[in-house]
């Protein structure tokens, strides 16, 4: 499997062209997805993909709400964006053990970090990629209140190890936003 199993936050500034991104909703379907993608895009740089669900926007929860709502907190900051996003196998993953994604446990992704003009320093350097696995106290809670402290943790861990165990395999890029 390609992807890691963890939601992804994806930065991006407007470019010339906008973000590079089309938004839609799918029949039968609660929230919005990202529909396409243009190479060489901003939002290509930022790690967003084709299929993606948009869970936050700017740091705010979009779940709920409509298309014209989220393009609204999508233009609130006129030349940048936060999205907090999953593919629907990190999706459905997170919903089989009842957690509620957060910015907390996502992978975060920032084109500028990876710009010629703006390197990685030294340490970090390694094909432009940074593998860190989260230690214990990084496991962030989830939101969710009707699973138990102890199910918490344990679904959280369970994660993480699954998470180390397909590191040892496919790096993992991630730079700080």
């Amino acid at each position: 499997m390609a992807s890691e199993l963890k939601p992804r936050l994806c930065c991006m500034s407007k470019g010339e062209n906008g973000y590079g991104f089309h938004l839609h909703g799918e029949k039968g379907k609660s929230g919005q997805f990202i529909r396409k993608v243009e190479p060489g895009s901003p939002a290509e740089a930022s790690g967003l993909r084709a299929g993606d669900r948009v869970v936050e926007v700017n740091g705010e929860n979009v779940d709920r709400e409509t298309h014209q709502q989220v393009v609204q907190r999508i233009k609130a900051i006129e030349h940048e964006t936060r999205l907090l996003v999953v593919d629907r196998e990190t999706d459905e993953y997170l919903r089989s053990l009842r957690l509620t994604c957060t910015e907390d446990m996502a992978v975060r992704v920032n084109p500028s970090a990876i710009s010629p003009s703006h390197p990685l320093p030294p340490s970090k350097q390694e094909n432009n990629s940074v593998s860190k696995l989260p230690t214990s106290r990084e496991i962030p809670k989830p939101s969710r209140r009707s699973l138990s402290q102890a199910t918490k943790k344990s679904s959280l861990l369970l994660l993480a190890e699954f998470n180390m165990a397909r590191n040892r395999f496919a790096p993992v890029s991630l730079l700080e936003c």
